[in-house]
C-alpha cells in the first residue's frame, strides 16, 4: 500500500495528470484518512455517511504514519486543481482533518509533519473571500526583507544567494528548515512582509507543493518576483511556466554564473524596492531624470531613504536613462 501511495503522490504532482484524474480520486483519499483503507470499494452515496460516523473517526486514529503522510500529501497536491478543490469542498473535510490530528502520533517529529500537512490543506481550502480579505490586510505589514523561495535540493545555492545579499545590506528571510517546524501562517507572513521574492527555479521547485504555495501567494499579493535559474536547460511548464511567462530570469547553475549574476540580482532587488516606495520617480520630470549620471542616481537614492542600494546601482552603471527605463518596465508589468 505504501508503494502505491508513494507512486500516486508523484502522479498528483503533475498538472497534466490533475486534468485526467477523476473527481473520485479526492473521494478515496479522504475516505482513506477516515478508514485507513484508501482502496476500499464504498459507494459514493454512502461515503458522506461514513465520514460523519464517529466509529470511523476512532478507527482512523489507528493508522500508520507513512500512510497518513502520503494521503495528505496527495490531497495537498490535488487541491491546486480548481475542479478537484471544488470536489474536496463538498466534503466536511475540516472535521476529517480534526480527526486526523485528534490522536497524536508517538513521535513528535511525525506530529509536526502531520500538523504541517493539515495546515497546508486548510490553507488551500480557503475560499476566495477569505483570501481577498487577507490580501487587503497585507498593506499593514512592514515590507523589510527579501524572501528566498527554494526547494531542499537547491539549499546550498539558496544559502549562497542569501549570504551575498546580506553582505550587501539586504535583510533576507530564508527558511533553512523548509518550514518543518513552522506553520502555513508563517509562510504567509513571510511573503506578506517581503518587499520582493527570489525564486530559485528548478524541476524540483516546480514539483514542490510548498514552493508552489509560496510563489503563487507572492503573485496573488503582487510582490515583485525575481527568478534565478539553477538548472541548466530546464524549461518551466505548468503553473511555474505561467507565473514566469516571458519575464527575465538569471542563469545561476554554475559558479561562474553565480559570480556574474549576483550583482545584477542585487540591482534588480534595489530597483523593485525603489518602484514600491511612496517616493517615486514620478516626483521628478522625465527631462531631468534622463540627464542624471549614475552618481546622480546614487544621490537620489540616498535622498529618498534608499542609500543602502547606492553601491549596487553604481556597480550596475544605472544612470538616469536606465532608471527611467526600469520605471517604465515596472509600470508595464
Amino acid at each position: 500500500l505504501k508503494g502505491v501511495l508513494s507512486a500516486f503522490v508523484k502522479v498528483c504532482a503533475s498538472d497534466q495528470n490533475k486534468l485526467l484524474l477523476p473527481e473520485a480520486a479526492i473521494d478515496y483519499l479522504i475516505l482513506g484518512l477516515c478508514l485507513g483503507h484508501p482502496t476500499a470499494q464504498v459507494s459514493q452515496v454512502n461515503i458522506p455517511k461514513l465520514i460523519g460516523d464517529q466509529s470511523c473517526n476512532r478507527d482512523a486514529r489507528k493508522r500508520d504514519f507513512t500512510n497518513v503522510d502520503l494521503l495528505l500529501r496527495s490531497i495537498v497536491l490535488l487541491l491546486f486543481s480548481d475542479r478537484l478543490k471544488v470536489r474536496a469542498n463538498s466534503w466536511n473535510l475540516s472535521e476529517v482533518l480534526d480527526a486526523v490530528i485528534a490522536e497524536p502520533m508517538q513521535d513528535a517529529e511525525q506530529n509536526s509533519r502531520i500538523q504541517l500537512l493539515v495546515d497546508r490543506t486548510r490553507w488551500l481550502l480557503r475560499d476566495e473571500n477569505e483570501t481577498h480579505s487577507q490580501e487587503q490586510s497585507t498593506t499593514t505589514v512592514t515590507e523589510e526583507h527579501v524572501m528566498i523561495s527554494y526547494c531542499w535540493a537547491q539549499q546550498q545555492q539558496a544559502c549562497e544567494i542569501s549570504s551575498y545579499l546580506q553582505r550587501n545590506g539586504v535583510k533576507v528571510w530564508l527558511d533553512l528548515e523548509q518550514m518543518s517546524g513552522s506553520t502555513i501562517e508563517a509562510m504567509a507572513t513571510a511573503v506578506e512582509g517581503s518587499r520582493s521574492l527570489v525564486v530559485c527555479v528548478s524541476k524540483e521547485y516546480k514539483e514542490s507543493a510548498n514552493c508552489r504555495l509560496e510563489a503563487e501567494y507572492a503573485q496573488k499579493t503582487r510582490k515583485p518576483i525575481i527568478f534565478v535559474m539553477l538548472q541548466e536547460n530546464y524549461q518551466p511548464n505548468g503553473w511555474l511556466g505561467i507565473i514566469m511567462g516571458t519575464k527575465l530570469w538569471y542563469p545561476m547553475w554554475t559558479r561562474t554564473h553565480m559570480d556574474s549574476q549576483l550583482p545584477k540580482i542585487l540591482s534588480t532587488i534595489a530597483t523593485a524596492t525603489v518602484a514600491t516606495k511612496k517616493s517615486k520617480i514620478a516626483t521628478e520630470t522625465m527631462s531631468d531624470v534622463l540627464k542624471w549620471t549614475k552618481e546622480d542616481v546614487a544621490k537620489w537614492l540616498t535622498s529618498v531613504g534608499l542609500g543602502n542600494h547606492s553601491n549596487a546601482f553604481l556597480e550596475g552603471s544605472i544612470d538616469g536613462k536606465a532608471l527611467w527605463e526600469l520605471k517604465r518596465l515596472h509600470a508595464r508589468d
